[in-house]
């Protein structure tokens, strides 16, 4: 015999049985169960990814996106590259990448409680500046307003002339 319903499934149930509340209804939330809209997952800010910056960049400074795009990928590539290479690159206002050592230490397999050793390995840091640290601070939960989409005026180029490029230091 088929069961396709929940309301089939407790009309042949024994009535004396207890059944869970999440078997048997499903739909009935319990009142101390927690608000699904304040879960961790829904109440993250929205991602921002490459490809949003280099057009949001590109409408701004009214450059071509694959112009923009060129631009990034080679400031991404001289950060990568320069860290890599053990040294410090710090962008002012914003912050600094380094790599460091991690050293050898004892650890436990969550699985199976097992007693480890994690090897010692090299990863890459970001410091944020205290301007970044400041700024963030600063916007309340759920502020999504981003850099102004104006571009200011008095420059010739379309380049802010209020604000100088950022320059890319390797220490």
């Amino acid at each position: 015999m088929a069961v396709s319903s929940v309301s089939e499934m407790a009309a042949i149930a024994p009535t004396t049985a207890a059944v869970p509340a999440s078997v048997a209804a499903p739909d009935v939330v319990p009142e101390d169960a927690p608000d699904k809209t304040t879960t961790a997952a829904t109440s993250r800010t929205a991602q921002i990814c490459k490809s949003k910056i280099i057009s949001t960049t590109a409408d701004k400074l009214g450059m071509r996106p694959a112009d923009v795009k060129k631009v990034i990928d080679l400031l991404f590539k001289q950060i990568v590259d320069e860290v890599a290479a053990g040294k410090k690159v710090a962008i002012d206002e914003f912050g600094s990448w380094n790599a460091q050592e991690r050293k050898e230490r004892n650890g436990v397999n969550p699985k199976t409680q097992a007693k480890i050793v994690i090897p010692a390995k090299r990863v890459a840091t970001f410091t944020p500046s205290k301007f970044f640290k400041s700024t963030v601070a600063s916007k309340p939960d759920g502020d999504e307003g981003s850099v102004s989409s104006e571009v200011p005026s008095g420059s010739d180029d379309g380049v802010a002339a209020t604000a100088p490029p950022v320059p890319v230091k390797a220490a």
